[in-house]
């Protein structure tokens, strides 16, 4: 007999809650001997988890401009999505008491030529900016979750997205870009928001295929819905291939010393493998396989599909964070791979938990099929 979807999340709640609890205490014990590290390992989790946090947020506001079918089936997961980023907020704290061993500029003297880096790379202005992103934007993600009215939700998911990018642009800059203060890119911005657009877009297909033979959840994943997330799928794979090679094909062209220095140490000691297998499996293989309609039209297809470009985001994120701590080439994950489950872990309880406390149909289909 099938477990209900009530007993399938009780029981992945806790599994993740255990998971997150052995994984941070593997990488508590690891800091005591290789501190700054680990903390490095700990901000490449953090960046990736906070993405699924604010990447659940622009899909929940997107919902809201685009009702339809899709959409109900992976608004529940939206909705608990967006309730991390209180917890993002809160792991987000010890990082900034070890700034120097992750942030090249908040070591004395590390800017002399740059002053207005200096006036800007600051410890209090960058907790400053970043607790101002989560001030702004979980208003939004409450509001969109509890209000009912359409017109009231057009209006948060308008403005939401608005906040969002711009709040984005502060973040990437602060978060990732600054990790390498004398590069700069006007293209990161877009390739840092559909990165993490993306991944709460696969990860809320996987759950929706994981539970698509589950009542009374199985009445909204229809061969349409799958096909419409299928094919919402392939579209940001796409746009993400786009961006990411247009942006390294704009400075390729110029070749600015300045400019390229970013590239320089992701091209040597294996890093250049893993960009290889960046655009194999977030982009080549994805994109093959999502040409299918069959594949897109069955919960059992897709889904892998989904965990395999959720899977390449992480792969993602570690290129894009990690060669600043280790631009000599590339080593083994060993820190790398406790903190991600440890707040992975605690990121997935805080999911689950809030996705129980609602019915994983929303009230507005139970009505309208109620009502004929």
């Amino acid at each position: 007999m099938n477990a209900s979807p009530a007993d399938r999340l009780q029981h992945w709640h806790r599994g993740a809650l255990v998971a997150g609890i052995a994984g941070a205490a593997v990488w508590i014990v690891a800091a005591f001997f290789a501190r700054a590290a680990a903390w490095q390992a700990y901000w490449f989790a953090w960046v990736f988890w906070a993405g699924v946090g604010f990447g659940s947020l622009a899909l929940l506001l997107l919902l809201s401009l685009t009702p339809g079918a899709w959409s109900d089936a992976v608004q529940r997961p939206a909705e608990a999505g967006v309730m991390t980023l209180p917890l993002l907020a809160l792991l987000l704290v010890p990082p900034l008491f070890f700034m120097t061993d992750l942030f090249a500029w908040a070591r004395p003297g590390s800017l002399p030529d740059a002053p207005h880096r200096r006036a800007w790379l600051t410890v209090p202005w960058f907790a400053v900016r970043s607790a101002a992103c989560f001030a702004v934007l979980i208003p939004f993600a409450l509001a969109a979750r509890r209000s009912r009215s359409p017109a009231a939700l057009r209006g948060i998911g308008a403005g939401g997205l608005v906040a969002y990018f711009i709040c984005m642009m502060f973040a990437s800059t602060d978060w990732v870009l600054s990790l390498e203060p004398q590069w700069y890119s006007t293209m990161f911005v877009v390739i840092f928001t559909i990165s993490q657009f993306l991944t709460a877009l696969a990860g809320a297909i996987v759950l929706v295929t994981l539970l698509a033979r589950t009542e009374p959840f199985a009445a909204l994943v229809t061969t349409k819905c799958l096909n419409d997330l299928g094919n919402l799928l392939l579209a940001f794979v796409m746009f993400w291939a786009y961006v990411a090679f247009s942006q390294f094909l704009i400075i390729w062209s110029g070749n600015l010393p300045r400019e390229i220095s970013w590239y320089l140490h992701r091209r040597t000691g294996g890093w250049q493998w893993v960009a290889v297998a960046l655009a194999l499996f977030q982009f080549a293989v994805p994109f093959a396989l999502l040409l299918s309609r069959a594949a897109k039209q069955h919960h059992r297809r897709l889904g892998p599909i989904a965990a395999l470009v959720f899977c390449a985001n992480v792969v993602n994120v570690w290129w894009l964070v990690t060669p600043t701590f280790q631009p000599g080439g590339a080593r083994p994950p060993w820190l790398e791979v406790p903190a991600f489950i440890g707040i992975g872990g605690l990121w997935c309880a805080t999911f689950l938990f809030y996705l129980k406390q609602r019915p994983l149909v929303p009230s507005r289909v139970l009505d309208e099929a109620r009502n004929g």
